[in-house]
């Protein structure tokens, strides 16, 4: 049975990251400390380098697994690991309610978190000429087989890279909405 040439393949998102400011500062160490504390079932590693403290949060509950949260000291929040853009939003602001209920004063809102990046990959089930296609693509795409055997390719509009391979399978990085990913696809 012969597939349709036509016919655009669904990416599968892999990954969706967002950001969200609490609206205060946070002692990294303290939310670590406090939160191994009280909920044995929740993890919280602190971690301090020269230039930066911040706490990396993981969740056991159903809506926030597979999810990781990181707090910087600045009160940025940032949470990856979700599958879909409801689940990255549904996360994030059960983290930002957990940091709240530590008595820090979180003042934030659904509606300030921002989709920094979201990651999926499809499969176009042909065999992609690399070579030809960096050729066509000029300065935008980037192919050295030897160090690096996918190829990148760097849209401008929309801003989406796209690390494809000669067997057909297609990583899409970078979009902030999930229809970008279907233009690059045409």
């Amino acid at each position: 049975m012969a597939t349709n040439p036509h016919v655009i393949p669904v990416p599968t998102i892999l990954n969706v990251v967002s950001n969200l400011r609490l609206g205060c500062a946070l002692d990294a160490q303290e939310v670590a400390e406090r939160l191994c504390n009280a909920m044995k079932k929740n993890d919280a590693a602190y971690y301090h380098d020269f230039f930066t403290e911040m706490t990396i949060l993981r969740l056991s509950e159903s809506e926030a697994a597979g999810t990781t949260a990181t707090c910087f000291d600045s009160g940025m929040l940032a949470c990856t690991g979700a599958k879909t853009v409801d689940q990255s939003i549904a996360a994030t602001m059960m983290y930002a309610r957990l940091i709240k209920s530590l008595d820090f004063p979180v003042n934030c809102q659904e509606e300030d978190i921002q989709i920094r990046s979201i990651v999926a990959s499809c499969d176009v089930k042909f065999h992609i000429r690399l070579d030809d296609f960096a050729e066509l693509t000029g300065g935008s795409s980037i192919y050295n087989p030897r160090l690096y055997p996918p190829l990148i390719y760097r849209m401008t509009n929309p801003s989406v890279v796209l690390l494809i391979s000669e067997g057909g399978k297609i990583i899409l990085i970078g979009a902030r909405v999930i229809h970008f990913f279907l233009s690059p696809l045409n």
